[in-house]
């Protein structure tokens, strides 16, 4: 299934995660961030992205340690829990601090779809022709993140088996890692200038760039780009009705409880741009599987 996402038109592929993130930050209403959270977890099942456990863990750190900061921090709310030195921990901040959270892990999960679906060719043909300065700067960002996490892994492997790398104490651990990326640091200086002179080496800013692109806009494309216009239309003029209101301080408020008509168009407008990429991939996989039966 994912190949047939990835052979998507790359204005199709970015037209779908600018609607998916705008809609997805457009506000705190739980019910939207729970919808965001489980349809980006959706969408990785399909693509069959896994995730390494120390990144699993280290993310649900995170996301902890974000509902726990907001109430010690933020002292907003009617609703007192407990007192902490003196200050009011309050059940309003609790639940802003969770929504927060909530909405965190769904951006991070898009934006782990995205990095996947929008290859460095994609960006080029996308950027390249407008400011092939920007096109380049996204592509090797995006590129290099995930290469110097694999060098970096590499390198504490290759200390664990040299005994180098100790993490008995707090305080070794810290020294360790410490060292890795000391090393991280020069070994990604020496590979920025090879690019550099290689990218020089070959012409690269001498005259007008030209772009091969085997990447056709099809009828698929033009129908998944109507579909998310008009889903993307709909949520849009249910927020901007009112649809998502939502207050948290100083009480929690449901402000569209007298707008379900809004709330409705918001909630179906967002998960028929959200399944847009899964339903024409089920769709692709079911008609190939037709077509071999038939053979």
């Amino acid at each position: 299934m994912e190949k047939r996402l990835e052979r998507l038109h790359p204005f199709t592929i970015l037209l779908y995660f600018l609607f998916i993130l705008t809609l997805s930050m457009a506000g705190y209403h739980p019910v939207l961030q729970v919808l965001s959270f489980c349809l980006s977890v959706l969408i990785r099942t399909v693509m069959r992205l896994k995730a390494r456990k120390q990144y699993l863990w280290l993310t649900l750190i995170f996301y902890l340690s974000v509902i726990v900061m907001n109430p010690i921090l933020m002292h907003r709310g009617n609703t007192v829990l407990f007192y902490l030195n003196g200050n009011r921990i309050t059940f309003e901040a609790f639940c802003y601090g969770c929504v927060m959270a909530l909405m965190l892990a769904g951006i991070f999960g898009w934006c782990r779809v995205m990095t996947t679906m929008l290859t460095d060719d994609k960006i080029f043909y996308l950027f390249g022709r407008v400011s092939a300065k920007a096109a380049l700067l996204i592509s090797m960002v995006m590129h290099f993140i995930p290469v110097y996490m694999r060098r970096m892994e590499e390198m504490r492997a290759c200390h664990r088996t040299l005994g180098l790398y100790r993490d008995d104490t707090l305080v070794d651990k810290i020294r360790a890692e410490g060292l890795l990326l000391s090393g991280l640091l020069t070994w990604a200086f020496e590979h920025s200038v090879r690019t550099a002179d290689s990218m020089e080496d070959r012409g690269y800013g001498s005259g007008r760039r030209t772009v091969y692109a085997p990447m056709r806009f099809r009828k698929t494309d033009a129908i998944l780009c109507s579909g998310m216009v008009f889903f993307f239309l709909m949520a849009i003029t249910g927020l901007i009705r009112g649809g998502m209101a939502w207050q948290y301080y100083p009480e929690i408020v449901w402000g569209d409880a007298g707008r379900i008509k809004e709330y409705l168009m918001v909630i179906t407008g967002y998960v028929g741009v959200a399944l847009q990429f899964p339903l024409y991939a089920l769709f692709e996989t079911v008609k190939k599987r037709k077509e071999k039966k038939y053979e």
